[in-house]
């Protein structure tokens, strides 16, 4: 009988400590977690030529816990331009901001994404507008041979003596530039101008001239067949080009123009393709609304052009 009552005594006991481990499992708040906020300009590239007068698309990476509520453009540090999200439904994905470059020059640019929880200021990228090209590497010399006499005790003296030096190669006289990547070599500065010679991955050949903004170069082809423009960003350039002669393009090929067709009296007059706000396919048709609806505005959010 009393092993009974002990039993029912202790299975009693264990039910009531379930019942209040049950209880403080249920008062314990879930944890939630929240992502990171954080923002990249993912184009222009850094060290990125660009021309005059040529509008340039910042794009900007952005992750937000939060709701995205506002992106600024700062060039040179200061706000340039400001693009605010009436549909706040926005926190993660690419932004797009024109702006045009006025004047050459070094430029800095950032992005500062705002959301409902503060701001976040994106990687800070330099690009050079025109003629002007990026300083030159200072190199710095190691120490000489010469021993560096050390003072110990008034009895004694030890001399310290440098293991080894490092040997500076100085810049070639004649640049040279070492295609990155199997490169089409032209006639002329730009896609429109046939294809002359290949300029494989990892050959070199010396440079002789530019163009006026620096990202097309004249090298002398390496098949002894004269010479070929190739775009900067395929070659890796050895040297100071800045010195280098600004060449002119050759004309443009001349293509067959075709006979413009003679139109009737009573031929109609083409309709345009955009009826309304809605019609335009991008930021900047939005912006410019060059049907003079009056009041359209481009939503990020939506990727959409908004009366």
């Amino acid at each position: 009988m009393k092993n009974t009552h002990k039993s029912v005594l202790m299975l009693v006991r264990a039910a009531t400590w379930i019942f209040v481990i049950f209880l403080i499992a249920c008062t314990i708040p879930a944890q939630t977690s929240g992502g990171s906020f954080s923002a990249q300009i993912v184009q222009p590239v850094d060290g990125a030529h660009v021309p005059i007068n040529t509008e340039l698309e910042v794009r900007t990476q952005v992750s937000s816990p939060g709701v995205v509520t506002g992106v600024t453009l700062e060039v040179n540090g200061q706000p340039t331009r400001e693009d605010l999200f009436t549909n706040r439904t926005f926190n993660s994905g690419t932004v797009l901001q024109p702006w045009t470059p006025q004047a050459p020059g070094t430029y800095t640019l950032q992005v500062i994404i705002k959301e409902t929880n503060g701001q976040v200021a994106s990687n800070v990228v330099t690009i050079f507008v025109g003629e002007i090209t990026p300083p030159p590497l200072t190199l710095i010399d190691t120490p000489t041979d010469t021993p560096i006499a050390l003072t110990g005790s008034p009895t004694a003296t030890t001399t310290v003596t440098p293991t080894s030096t490092t040997t500076l190669t100085p810049e070639p006289d004649t640049p040279q530039a070492t295609a990155n990547q199997n490169a089409n070599c032209r006639k002329g500065p730009g896609s429109a101008y046939p294809v002359v010679w290949s300029f494989m991955d990892g050959q070199t050949a010396p440079i002789v001239g530019r163009d006026q903004y620096d990202t097309w170069i004249v090298i002398d082809r390496l098949d002894g067949n004269g010479q070929c423009w190739v775009w900067t960003d395929l070659v890796i350039i050895q040297g100071n080009i800045s010195d280098l002669p600004v060449l002119t393009a050759p004309p443009l090929p001349v293509t067959d123009t075709p006979e413009k067709p003679t139109l009737t009296p009573t031929q109609t007059p083409k309709k345009s393709p955009y009826s309304a706000c809605n019609d335009y396919p991008d930021f900047a048709t939005c912006n410019d609304d060059p049907m003079g609806f009056g009041g359209c505005t481009w939503d990020t959010g939506m990727n959409s052009c908004l009366p």
